[in-house]
């Protein structure tokens, strides 16, 4: 905000001056005799530079005097939000907007990191309460051990213990996943992956829940590459399995297996077990949803297939479901061939 920066942004308007003077002296020079003229053109060149030089100053004052308020508020880190400069000038005006811009600009981003933050809270807690069951069932196994507990039951002591044990895994990798899905793009790595590649892991690391059940499991014609994140569909596939799990009877069955038509590749998910309701099929992807299945069947945050959906919809696949109440429950995942995923993603 000093003169030189002044005399720096006004050059153009002094050579404009510059110019003018010069064309008015050469005028008065060729229209009359040199010796009459000089005193006068001298005369006429040291008035309009007096009158020049105190409008120079007097629109550097101004200059000065509409932005110092602004400049001192940066340079001093102050809130700008009232800090505007005043006039209607078009750079003024266009700083106003500017401003605003970014306001509406920062209050948008501040919502949605409030909202994200919001919906890890409700989760954590909803978490907190879920992982306390585990825990307490782990404890009175425990004083059971403590207290003898003849040969023949050690085993099956032994199998609880490792299902409470699973399921609390299965909890915090659901906490974790759910902390990472708002910065989903710092932890996101497409690549083109074997479906058999990461099904098979999945059913794997849930085997102790189907045992617990005898529930059979049945994959065929997964042979297939899709593009995908490996780590984010593990999860997906896992939520999936858990769920099924969860309203399955013992000695129930899920089928695994997977369809190629032009433009995809589907992945179906289907079991035998207690079904959808119809009034709440179109709900069982919103947040916190458990439904009449959630509240009788099986205890249920509502957050896994919700976590889901969103992670699907942000890796550019889609999820579908179609269940018949006490018959079956299926899953479809979508999967875009290389050009459509390309095309879906960039929408």
């Amino acid at each position: 905000m000093n003169l030189i920066k002044y005399l720096i942004n006004s050059r153009w308007k002094i050579v404009y001056f510059i110019m003018i003077l010069l064309i008015i002296d050469t005028i008065l020079a060729v229209s009359s005799t040199l010796n009459q003229s000089i005193n006068d053109i001298l005369y006429l060149d040291l008035l309009l530079f007096i009158f020049s030089l105190i409008f120079f100053f007097w629109g550097y004052l101004s200059w000065k005097n509409s932005y110092k308020d602004y400049v001192k508020a940066i340079e001093k880190n102050h809130n700008l939000e009232h800090i505007i400069p005043s006039g209607n000038s078009f750079e003024i005006q266009l700083i106003k907007d500017l401003i605003e811009f970014k306001n509406k600009e920062l209050e948008k981003e501040t919502k949605g990191l409030q909202y994200s933050l919001k919906e890890i809270n409700e989760y954590i807690t909803m978490w907190v309460h879920e992982i306390k069951i585990p825990i307490s069932v782990c404890e009175l196994i425990s004083d059971r051990l403590q207290d003898g507990i003849p040969s023949d039951e050690v085993s099956s002591t032994s199998r609880d213990i490792q299902m409470e044990l699973e399921r609390i895994k299965f909890l915090i990798d659901q906490i974790l996943y759910a902390s990472r899905a708002s910065n989903y793009s710092e932890d996101l790595f497409i690549e083109e992956i074997n479906l058999e590649n990461i099904i098979k892991p999945t059913i794997k690391k849930n085997a102790s829940f189907f045992i617990s059940k005898n529930i059979s499991i049945d994959i065929h014609n997964t042979n297939f590459h899709v593009m995908t994140d490996k780590k984010w569909i593990s999860y997906i596939l896992q939520q999936l399995f858990n769920n099924s799990y969860k309203y399955l009877h013992n000695n129930g069955k899920i089928e695994v297996y997977a369809k190629e038509d032009d433009k995809s590749i589907k992945l179906m998910i289907k079991d035998n077990g207690i079904g959808i309701q119809r009034k709440d099929i179109n709900r069982i992807f919103d947040k916190g949803f458990t439904g009449d299945n959630g509240r009788h069947h099986a205890k249920s945050t509502g957050m896994g297939l919700y976590y889901s959906k969103t992670m699907i919809d942000k890796l550019g696949h889609e999820i579908f479901v179609n269940s018949v109440p006490n018959s079956f429950t299926e899953f479809t995942i979508v999967f875009y061939k290389l050009s459509d995923y390309l095309n879906v993603t960039e929408m």
